[in-house]
């Protein structure tokens, strides 16, 4: 079975409209600083050389090759780089890559790379530790299908959520819906091992729109359980942006603005405790 890879679909997926634009509209990568953070790869020896830098908003291209001394006097101690060797990159990328599926080899490799810097003097913490170390996902769903739920959630399975625009004020033409949001993300014992946009063109133009139709096609197509749930773009923002997601999210279910597939699914379940306990 091939699992979808799309981290950065994962990303706009988890992140409210407010973090992505606060962002530039860029996803950070696992070395990728926030702004006035650097991150500093040098060679190895006595006399170490730049070999690459990652910096927010400014250009420090023509530094490469250049002492790595001469860079650190240029940046100044108020803003102590992150420094991180060769070899350390290169061991730090043999420690990660037995995780299963890019999202943990990604948060290993920013574990492995935080443990080597943070500890140091005159180095600042690794830049870009976002919400997605320290193994958290960033979305409060996301975090309860990675917790206790693993425990009465099958082995494995997939969740195809879907985020429905409003037709209202969107322009299309006649009797034609806007298109929707699907997003396909596969787990195995709680851990996130794969994401993507299905394929579903060869449901045709009617059976697409068909809840039931789409899980079944999705189960038959990956041989696993799929939960599936439909919930409208505002709705799914909103959860994103409150202070009590779950609270929110509440409020959701009792509008009937959220559907699960299947209507007696053990996902519908967790949820609605949760959102009736943590308000």
């Amino acid at each position: 079975m091939e699992l979808a890879q799309d981290w950065r679909l994962y990303q706009k997926l988890t992140r409210s409209r407010k973090d992505r634009s606060a962002k530039g509209g860029s996803e950070m990568s696992a070395l990728e600083p926030r702004s006035g953070k650097h991150t500093v790869v040098i060679s190895s020896g006595e006399s170490p050389r730049v070999v690459a830098i990652l910096s927010a908003g400014r250009g420090f291209e023509d530094w490469v090759g250049r002492p790595f001394e001469e860079l650190r006097l240029h940046i100044g101690e108020n803003q102590a780089p992150c420094v991180l060797t060769e070899s350390e990159i290169r061991e730090s990328l043999r420690s990660a890559a037995p995780s299963a599926g890019l999202f943990e080899q990604r948060r290993s490799l920013r574990s492995a790379l935080e443990e080597i810097s943070i500890g140091r003097k005159g180095n600042a913490p690794l830049p870009g530790r976002d919400r997605l170390g320290a193994g958290k996902t960033g979305h409060f769903l996301m975090e309860a299908l990675a917790g206790w739920w693993r425990k009465v959630l099958p082995d494995s399975y997939a969740l195809w959520i879907r985020i429905e625009e409003d037709s209202k004020g969107v322009t299309q033409a006649a009797g034609v819906k806007p298109a929707p949001q699907d997003h396909l993300l596969f787990f195995k014992k709680g851990e996130l091992v794969g994401c993507g946009a299905p394929d579903l063109t060869s449901l045709g133009t009617e059976r697409i729109w068909k809840d039931e139709a789409v899980v079944r096609h999705l189960s038959e197509k990956y041989l696993l359980p799929i939960q599936g749930l439909r919930v409208r773009a505002r709705d799914w923002e909103s959860w994103m942006e409150s202070e009590k997601p779950w609270k929110t999210m509440r409020e959701s279910i009792q509008e009937g603005s959220v559907t699960f597939v299947p209507e007696r699914s053990g996902l519908k379940s967790l949820v609605a405790l949760r959102a009736w306990t943590r308000i």
